[in-house]
């Protein structure tokens, strides 16, 4: 069903595009020659009054031709180039104007309906990110950004993404507890995801997978799970921190879930996963080290402490000290920190929240001390947590990325030969040197059954009008959205691997229509409104080509040349199909590992 809906939705779009040339060029008289949805060699179709309605080969597109366009006709009334710039005008931009009123008479529908979307809330904040320095927190309500009404966390993230990195953001919050507050912060460039961010996720909920081990054991797809192994899990992200620290042992867990009122207490016993993946060493690069302490909350700790342990437990990273906190009833037990070589206990009165919101923990400067995987490779092999690695084979790097890069390197060198040799490791424990011998192989997998999925809520407005407003206004948004959108990667503030062809549209498309109906109407509105902005921009070959063209002609009283616009449309071709060339060449490399 949603493969037939993705279809139906993509080739929808495309028609009511061209319907609108077509439409506009009936207006005005002119001959329609051929109503075409795809480019390329005719696949199918009929002839009625003197129009081919036909599906072309390849399904990117779609045109209307109509008589003396190609300049070349004989100044027919009902050729193009016979009618006035006022006819053309309208001609060229009716597939622009379909685009928009579609989707501005559609939206207002879908919220007197009831729109899921992915609901405004602050799931994680990264320690030292922007929005964790100005005070934002796990569990936030996102109420709006530069005064204007955030409706779901995807108007947060895309307003963001679009944002001037100098510009000065004011967020409304509402905190869980009911405190109302404004925050102020600037966006920072991410070089490895391509615009801009502050550092905030958005809230995550759980999901039970169908015929897992999840659902095997009882836990039903509507369940709310309230707890692992009796460890309460009530706040953000509480949850996603107990199964990852499971998924590290495969052990089987106790998990208590809601449902309609009545609590239950499963067993689920992991499912071990084929895998396949690259020899890994089996370790982790620990985060120990107090990079920077929020002014808000009194912890106790300096800058450059390193946490070593909470409670009795050695510390990986934040996360363990967050399960650890859980574990304790939240309340963060004793931490044994390491201060200008000294030893020290400090016990500050803190919830796994607030450690969370208080403290930035990252790695040492020029130290590569890791966290073993238990029984993975390099545990098997001696190797302790936090032991500093020093050598692997012949080479000494100096993080974990030129580590990840002697690793391949090793892999590719010996994968021709009948068994992966050991790999020697070289390592300091404290005052003794450790030589080991790891035989590298890939880390075990693990399946509780139970997944992470954006947690959504439903935006309905109680009347028509009231519908009309929010719909109109989403529609404005997305219309800016569009044209910013293209403006920050033509100026380079957006890099152009967020572009996407065909292929992703149809995969996302896809993937909504899995969800319902109401997402995926709304999501198709969001595509048309993109398609009408970017048939709009001044590209040669597309609509708005043409149209920057008919404005020209007003301006000098004449058309351009035959010859300019025939040379320009063919250089607008020319671009566009490499610009299809270029995201599908991004589409494929997103698929393919």
């Amino acid at each position: 069903m949603a493969l037939l809906l993705t279809i139906f939705g993509i080739g929808f779009l495309l028609f009511i595009h061209e319907l609108g040339h077509f439409l506009a060029a009936r207006a005005a008289g002119v001959r329609v020659e051929v109503f075409a949805l795809g480019m390329g060699p005719r696949v199918a179709g009929f002839k009625r009054n003197g129009t081919d309605y036909r599906i072309a080969a390849i399904p990117i597109g779609g045109y209307v031709k109509m008589a003396g366009e190609d300049m070349l006709g004989d100044g027919a009334d009902d050729e193009l180039f016979s009618k006035s710039p006022r006819w053309r005008f309208l001609i060229f931009s009716g597939g622009i104007l379909m685009n928009f009123l579609f989707a501005l008479l559609l939206i207002p529908i879908l919220f007197r309906i009831g729109v899921p979307v992915q609901a405004p809330i602050a799931g994680s904040v990264v320690p030292g990110g922007t929005a964790w320095k100005a005070g934002v927190h796990p569990g936030d309500r996102l109420v709006a950004l530069n005064d204007k009404k955030l409706l779901s966390f995807s108007d947060f993230a895309s307003t963001i993404a679009l944002s001037n990195v100098e510009e000065t953001l004011k967020l409304d919050l509402l905190s869980p507890d009911g405190e109302v507050r404004r925050v102020e912060f600037q966006a920072l460039y991410d070089e490895s995801i391509g615009f801009p961010t502050v550092g905030v996720y958005q809230g995550i909920s759980s999901v039970v997978a169908p015929d897992s081990v999840a659902s095997k054991a009882g836990i039903k797809a509507n369940s709310e799970i309230l707890a692992v192994d009796g460890v309460v899990a009530s706040g953000n992200g509480d949850l996603q921190t107990l199964l990852f620290q499971a998924l590290l042992h495969g052990n089987p867990i106790q998990v208590t879930t809601l449902v309609d009122g009545v609590e239950k207490i499963q067993t689920i016993t992991p499912q071990a996963i084929d895998n396949a993946g690259s020899p890994q060493l089996g370790i982790f690069q620990t985060h120990q080290s107090v990079r920077e302490l929020h002014p808000d909350y009194q912890t106790g700790l300096r800058v450059g402490d390193r946490i070593t342990h909470v409670g009795d437990i050695e510390v990986r990273d934040q996360e363990v000290i967050r399960e650890a906190t859980l574990r304790n009833g939240n309340r963060l037990p004793t931490l044994t920190v390491v201060r200008d070589g000294e030893t020290l206990e400090l016990s500050p009165t803190l919830t796994a929240a607030d450690f969370s919101a208080a403290v930035w923990l990252d790695v040492e400067p020029n130290v590569m001390r890791i966290h073993v995987r238990p029984g993975g490779p390099a545990a098997q092999a001696g190797l302790q947590n936090g032991d500093v690695i020093s050598h692997l084979g012949l080479e000494k790097p100096n993080n974990f990325a030129e580590l990840r890069s002697t690793l391949k390197v090793w892999v590719d060198t010996h994968q021709s030969e009948a068994s992966l040799p050991p790999l020697p490791v070289m390592a300091t424990r404290g005052d003794e040197i450790v030589d080991v011998e790891v035989q590298l192989a890939a880390s075990p997998g693990w399946d509780y059954g139970i997944g992470m999925s954006s947690r959504m809520e439903v935006v309905k407005e109680t009347s028509i009008v009231a519908a009309i407003g929010t719909g109109v206004g989403r529609a404005q948004a997305m219309v800016r959205d569009a044209f910013l959108s293209f403006q920050r990667i033509i100026t380079g503030r957006i890099s152009t691997k967020n572009l996407s062809g065909i292929i992703t549209i149809g995969r996302t498309t896809h993937s909504i229509a899995s969800v319902g109906l109401v997402p995926f109407l709304f999501f198709l509105c969001m595509i048309s409104i993109h398609l009408g902005v970017l048939n709009l921009l001044p590209i040669p070959a597309l609509d708005g080509g043409h149209l920057m063209f008919l404005l020209i002609e007003g301006i000098r009283g004449k058309p351009v040349s035959e010859r300019v616009q025939i040379w320009f449309n063919l250089g607008g071709f020319v671009l566009v199909m490499s610009l299809v060339v270029f995201v599908t060449i991004l589409d494929i490399q997103r698929l393919v590992p």
